[in-house]
């Protein structure tokens, strides 16, 4: 467990350190004004990196380093939330576990899809909406957890 541990805040802080890279890279080449321009600023300043004939440009390499980043945390974010909630709720039984992960994949794979259909969705105004609601259950989350934490001290 300490191993896991070390190795996951090790990923941590080698994804943000990467994504660190990337934001200051793509504001010194393109500034404040023209990242607001473009949709995905970051993309426009690796499509004009060119290393050799070999690589016409590191675009490709670094989407597909963007993609296991990615993968990496989400595997692990969906790892530790589905470890918390059978910890929390004090489950036993193997096929509770197996139906509590499936659930959590289907969400993931699936609430994007529905609330993301498109680019455009998520500039419309309409979508200030889906902040307060994931801010909703996260706050409903944290006082169910006090709650479930004082409970337990008392017993």
């Amino acid at each position: 467990k300490k191993k896991l541990k070390k190795y996951v805040i090790i990923s941590y802080i080698l994804s943000g350190l990467f994504l660190l890279i990337i934001n200051i890279i793509t504001l010194g080449v393109l500034g404040i004004d023209l990242i607001k321009i473009y949709t995905y600023p970051a993309y426009i300043v690796l499509k004009k990196i060119h290393v050799i004939e070999f690589i016409n440009s590191i675009e490709n390499l670094t989407v597909l380093m963007w993609f296991f980043v990615l993968m990496f945390t989400s595997s692990i974010s969906l790892f530790f939330s589905k470890s918390c909630l059978i910890e929390m709720f004090n489950i036993k039984k193997k096929n509770i576990k197996t139906i509590i992960t499936i659930i959590m994949n289907l969400l993931i794979a699936f609430l994007p899809l529905i609330f993301f259909s498109n680019k455009s969705f998520f500039d419309k105004p309409s979508s200030a909406i889906i902040p307060v609601i994931l801010y909703s259950i996260l706050f409903i989350l944290y006082i169910y957890i006090i709650i479930i934490n004082k409970i337990k001290t008392k017993n």
